[in-house]
């Protein structure tokens, strides 16, 4: 059983790095693309990007490669709380990429053009291809700037209007408001949220889909870097899943081909939210 669980899970990882290379190469086939695989301790990963590399003559750098005279696993983690790389680990993976960066641009005027090569035929299973699709139109778009769709009130004050210039969003300002957008998905259902994060005057939010999980996200509106940015949140909404790490597997089990309503809803009683975008695949 655990061969099994093992040989799926390089599958699945191997159909969604195929999705991505085929959807960059396809749609930007004159961008110099390169992958590096995060994980100091990744092995089968490794090998499996490493394989596809080849395939689509991408270069694939091992982070592991990035540290010289270091611990690279004792380098990765911060600690137990975290599934994404600490801000040092991506300062070594950057000085990484500049490296092969400056490497690159020494060579290419010496490399002769040639013709763009069809891409190769895809080695994923295709009984996953469909479930790594990359989304290039969204199925449901809630856009400030041109709202043709509009979300529901539930209840509060959520308002769209542009708080700054040209900048607009659905705003609330307090009273725990509540919004809901209906959405609809395809073969592998997909969340993007964009709203507005701020030192002062803004507050956190819940995001929830009430008629199909019990979990419950959470939008940070408020940080303690000063400056005031969008931020955007994704969502694997297929997944069941509210792992309380930064980079953890966040969803709410949605079904593909489905349609579900998204609620966001104002976390405090003063301050404000502010959304700026909001669509699914």
């Amino acid at each position: 059983m655990g061969v099994q669980d093992e040989s799926h899970r390089e599958a699945e990882v191997l159909a969604a790095t195929e999705a991505l290379l085929r959807y960059v190469l396809g749609a930007h086939p004159d961008i110099a693309l390169v992958l590096i695989e995060g994980f100091c301790y990744a092995t089968w990963t490794l090998d499996v990007r490493q394989r596809l590399g080849h395939l689509y003559g991408v270069p694939v750098i091992p982070a592991r490669d990035l540290y010289v005279g270091r611990d690279c696993r004792s380098n990765w983690r911060g600690s137990a709380l975290f599934k994404h790389q600490p801000r040092w680990a991506h300062e070594r993976i950057a000085h990484g990429l500049r490296a092969w960066w400056c490497y690159f641009q020494q060579h290419v005027m010496s490399l002769a053009p040639g013709p763009i090569k069809p891409l190769p035929v895809p080695i994923a299973l295709e009984t996953l291809r469909d479930r790594f699709i990359v989304c290039e139109v969204p199925l449901s778009v809630y856009d400030p700037k041109a709202p043709v769709t509009l979300p529901n009130v539930v209840s509060g004050n959520w308002t769209l209007f542009a708080d700054r210039p040209e900048k607009p969003g659905w705003i609330s300002e307090g009273n725990k408001s509540t919004i809901d957008f209906p959405l609809k998905f395809g073969a592998s259902p997909r969340i993007m949220i964009v709203f507005t994060q701020g030192y002062e005057g803004f507050d956190d939010a819940w995001v929830s889909m009430p008629n199909q999980s019990k979990n419950i996200l959470t939008l940070q509106g408020r940080h303690q870097s000063h400056v005031t940015q969008s931020e955007l949140f994704v969502i694997n909404a297929q997944q069941d899943a509210n792992e309380q790490l930064v980079g953890g597997i966040k969803g709410f089990g949605v079904q593909p081909h489905s349609e579900q309503t998204l609620r966001i809803q104002q976390k405090g009683m003063s301050d404000k939210v502010k959304i700026t975008w909001v669509s699914s695949c």
